[in-house]
């Protein structure tokens, strides 16, 4: 699946050209777009800071975009990249990009908080926290996710992760069909008494279908 697995990298990587360069005062070099070599997980994960207020729109990063939109412009899997914002943008050239972001995609006004950084407050909260991730989420690649929220529950902090194996972003486990695309075949086992537990308990038991789950061990187990 190596085409597949390039659109997701064209469309991770485009992403956050265009969020970052248009929207945020953040220098190209620090763009997660200059390490081409890193997972679309880790191209996900930016620098954030919660202070930082959006500008307005400006054109610095679009001949990066541009150049990353030629490369591989002729590929097989090209016309199949979309992402949620992505597919209004990659048609366009750079004076529509930029009236599209002050009217269509009006995220300044909006004060939409690409850049909030979410630890301080987990690190803060005393509230028993259910996380549920699908190994193979593309809409929000969970690696990262899981790794912020062990390192909370190595600190103690009363927070469960479960962590589905070949789940995607609505729980779903799937097939690819024979054109690469995803085809979901039913929910991850177990994920609906997880939750129905959680609520009911305000705790999980040990085992549900292939979810790998991590909390804070207590004492006497």
């Amino acid at each position: 699946m190596r085409c597949f697995r390039a659109a997701r990298h064209l469309r991770v990587i485009c992403t956050v050209t265009v969020m970052q360069a248009l929207f945020f005062p953040v220098p190209l070099s620090k763009l997660v777009l200059a390490a081409e070599s890193m997972s679309s997980r880790e191209m996900c994960f930016c620098t954030a800071d919660s202070t930082a207020t959006p500008t307005v729109p400006r054109d610095e990063g679009y001949d990066q975009f541009n150049a990353l939109r030629e490369r591989y412009r002729s590929e097989p899997w090209y016309k199949d990249v979309h992402g949620d914002y992505l597919f209004f943008v990659l048609p366009l050239d750079q004076a529509q990009i930029i009236d599209a972001m002050a009217k269509d995609l009006n995220f300044v006004e909006a004060r939409t908080p690409f850049r909030y950084e979410p630890m301080p407050t987990l690190e803060l909260s005393t509230t028993p926290q259910l996380w549920v991730l699908g190994s193979d989420d593309l809409e929000a690649p969970s690696a990262e996710t899981a790794k912020r929220i062990k390192s909370l529950i190595a600190q103690g902090k009363p927070y469960t992760l479960a962590l589905y194996s070949g789940a995607e972003h609505g729980m779903t486990e799937y097939e690819i069909d024979a054109n690469g695309d995803r085809i979901s075949t039913r929910f991850a086992p177990g994920y609906f008494q997880m939750m129905a537990d959680f609520i009911r308990d305000g705790r999980i038991k040990d085992h549900y279908g292939n979810a790998a789950i991590n909390r804070v061990l207590r004492t006497g187990r």
